[in-house]
């Protein structure tokens, strides 16, 4: 009887034993068939040894270094000049005459009180200066040289202007006397007038008085020349 019992017991406890180790092994299976992470394959050795290399090259090749760049620089075009008009010279063989006659070398004479006229006559620019090459000829005694003057009216703007005041011409061969305006001449078209005003002729005592004009010769104004405001 005591022997069946040590049967008995020994086959519970086998049984239990076996039942416990089914149990852990099925908990294993399913705790294993949930775990999501994934296994990678193990690498061949030729993959390790690229991998090496690769390493390598990644830790041997510097950064580059970051260049600042400098602005390249334009220089400022170079300012161009503006350009000076040329002066501009009429003849008197070219002007209207009340008297006299060409003298033969490009002048004209004018043996008694009158004018040499130009009308019109585009000016295309201001004026600052005058030229009038001219000469005088007088047989007194003492000789009183010729008295002249010239008058430019400008029809633009309608203004009088008397560039050469009255004057006398005291130069027996032709000289350019040359004349500063204190204020330019507008551009514009004009009426040019040459004046001889003191004519005197006396055959008894053998007294003459004539002026000659050769050309009139107008000079853009310069810039250093322009008048200053107050």
């Amino acid at each position: 009887m005591a022997y069946k019992q040590d049967v008995n017991l020994g086959q519970l406890l086998r049984t239990g034993i076996t039942s416990t180790i089914a149990t852990i092994l099925l908990c294993a299976v399913i705790t294993g068939c949930e775990d999501k992470s994934i296994v990678k394959p193990l690498k061949r050795p030729e993959d390790l040894k690229n991998e090496k290399t690769t390493a390598k090259k990644s830790a041997a090749k510097p950064t580059p270094r970051r260049r600042d760049v400098t602005p390249e620089f334009t220089p400022p075009p170079t300012p161009v000049p503006t350009p000076v008009p040329t002066p501009v010279t009429f003849w008197a063989k070219e002007m209207k005459a009340d008297n006299g006659d060409a003298d033969g070398t490009g002048g004209w004479q004018l043996v008694s009180n009158g004018a040499l006229s130009l009308d019109p006559y585009k000016v295309p620019f201001k004026v600052g200066e005058v030229a009038l090459e001219m000469r005088g000829q007088s047989t007194g005694n003492p000789p009183v040289w010729p008295e002249v003057d010239l008058n430019m009216y400008n029809y633009t703007i309608q203004k009088n202007y008397f560039p050469w005041p009255t004057d006398y011409v005291t130069t027996s061969t032709y000289f350019e006397f040359r004349r500063k305006l204190d204020m330019p001449l507008e551009p514009g078209d004009y009426k040019v007038t040459f004046r001889f005003y003191n004519n005197f002729d006396d055959p008894e005592k053998g007294e003459d008085r004539n002026v000659f004009l050769r050309k009139v010769t107008l000079y853009p104004l310069e810039e250093t020349d322009e008048p200053k405001g107050f």
